[in-house]
């Protein structure tokens, strides 16, 4: 291990438990976690409408390693985890130029199955001055954000027997209260454990919950009706849990008939006790109402209308914007209804990400393509567009204070997107 210090809607209102559960680090538009402060792809911040005359302004380009975890940002940081060698990297930068701060590196030996790309795919989650990274060989660990000095880590591979999967593991670290919670999808003392809460402090197991295998989805947490809830999309199917305890709340059935799927939408909540959820291998869209007693309601359950491979929809308005499809042979980006899942409008594109700045929608392909579009189930209408990265760019992007931060396996670029 080296640590070396080289520079240091109405349908979408949540009530204010849900911002006392979810305890990182938000300070104004810090961009904190994967999909944001709230994770829900969502940021307050308006941004330009048009690029310059010469296209998408780069403020600042740093070369990185090899990866598909997205950037978080937060106290004018921002941290990123990438493969360098032989080292997975916990990595911090200067929000406002790039300057390298401090880097935390342990040895790994995990190569992905079918060569696509070795580096960490989850986003790492910075909360109360920490910084927790799940890395794709299975280690969960925990570094000061000031400094990157190492507080402790976990090898879940090892402690947990927890399988790779197929594409290494994915899942972004949750931090509830005093607890980080993950989708492991192991066993712990003998028995299942698919998720499991770690003690923020000194990395102690606090409970293990659920018997389901990992998926690459990342959980959220929603304050329902029923009372609080960890929201899991899990290899077998939705899972809610008591964040304090891990005991399942309530669970359901929800997975691709065929075994070489992924599932890896993030839940994302529609209404007050309402969630979306989605996949690809036929598996189809679908919307719940969680009830008394935590009990499942099917709002509605449709094939080929939101079918969600690697990405995560954002909501805005009563509508659902996200990439339809599978990866491999070509997406649509799609405006879909929350209310009936009736599509508005569809247009082809490469697969891609995309996050909602007030409302406009900022969609980078993996293409290295990025667009902005007003966000309206009228249409399509990008307002500019131009290229900010190259080919194979897989991890979602983080917005804050004005500048999109985004990465391919080679470098990692702020984009200024601010509003004049």
């Amino acid at each position: 291990m080296v640590t070396d210090l080289r520079d240091i809607g109405a349908m979408h209102v949540f009530s204010s438990a849900f911002a006392c559960l979810l305890t990182v680090s938000a300070c104004g538009a810090d961009w904190p976690q994967f999909l944001g402060a709230q994770r829900d792809g969502r940021s307050p911040e308006k941004i330009a409408a048009v690029f310059p005359s010469t296209g998408p302004e780069i403020v600042w380009s740093v070369p990185v390693g090899a990866g598909l975890a997205g950037p978080a940002v937060a106290d004018g940081m921002v941290i990123l985890c990438h493969r360098e060698g032989d080292q997975s990297v916990i990595e911090a930068f200067a929000a406002g130029d790039g300057r390298k701060l401090w880097f935390q590196a342990q040895r790994t030996e995990y190569r992905d199955q079918f060569g696509f790309d070795n580096g960490p795919r989850s986003t790492p989650t910075l909360s109360a001055g920490m910084v927790f990274a799940y890395g794709a060989d299975g280690r969960l660990t925990c570094v000061e954000a000031a400094t990157g000095a190492l507080k402790w880590t976990r090898d879940l591979a090892v402690e947990l027997e927890a399988p790779s999967g197929w594409f290494g593991r994915a899942c972004a670290p949750l931090v509830v209260g005093e607890l980080v919670l993950v989708n492991a999808g192991g066993r712990w003392q003998g028995k299942p454990a698919g998720v499991v809460a770690f003690r923020v402090a000194d990395g102690a197991v606090a409970w293990a919950g659920s018997q389901d295998e990992a998926s690459y989805s990342s959980p959220i947490t929603a304050s329902l009706a029923a009372g609080p809830a960890a929201v899991f999309f899990t290899r077998k199917g939705v899972e809610l849990l008591n964040p304090s305890t891990g005991a399942t709340l309530i669970s359901e059935v929800f997975e691709p008939d065929i075994a070489a799927s992924v599932s890896a939408c993030t839940p994302v909540m529609v209404g007050p006790s309402r969630f979306f959820l989605s996949g690809c291998y036929d598996l189809g869209a679908k919307v719940w109402e969680v009830g008394p007693g935590y009990a499942l309601k099917t709002l509605w359950a449709q094939n080929d209308v939101l079918d969600s491979h690697y990405g995560t929809p954002v909501l805005s308005e009563g509508h659902l914007y996200g990439f339809h499809g599978r990866q491999e042979q070509g997406q649509e980006l799609r405006c879909v209804r929350v209310a009936d899942g009736v599509v508005r409008w569809s247009q082809r594109l490469p697969a891609g990400s995309v996050l909602l700045a007030a409302e406009t929608l900022v969609v980078l392909t993996e293409k290295g393509e990025l667009i902005v579009a007003p966000a309206t189930p009228d249409g399509f209408k990008p307002s500019d567009r131009g290229n900010i990265l190259a080919a194979t760019t897989r991890a979602f992007p983080a917005l804050s204070n004005g500048l999109l931060y985004a990465r391919d396996g080679k470098k990692l670029v702020a984009v200024r997107l601010a509003a004049p």
